[in-house]
């Protein structure tokens, strides 16, 4: 199943972010653009070593944030750069 992950309200000057599991085994998303997501095929087993960071345009770090989770499976996340918060976010419903 997974889970998704984006961020919102990131610092001033951001050009792109990724995110990472830092323990061992390390897990890497993409590097993304704002408003995409990190889609993760398989189950993060509640993992807490969530990792999310922002780079400007010359892909230099301007923000980082870690120790985020746990992250269970079939959820999907909210990552809000401006509070510091990680919260689960609604999934729509789709009707036949």
């Amino acid at each position: 199943m997974g889970f998704t992950l984006k961020i919102i309200n990131p610092p001033e000057g951001y050009y792109r972010w990724t995110a990472l599991f830092y323990n061992e085994p390390r897990i890497y998303s993409p590097v993304l653009e704002l408003d995409e997501l990190w889609d993760y095929p398989d189950d993060p087993q509640g993992r807490t070593d969530l990792m999310v960071r922002v780079f400007d345009s010359d892909l230099r770090e301007i923000f980082t944030d870690s120790n985020l989770g746990p992250i269970e499976d079939g959820k999907s996340y909210t990552y809000d750069c401006s509070t510091g918060a990680l919260y689960e976010a609604a999934i729509p419903m789709l009707w036949p």
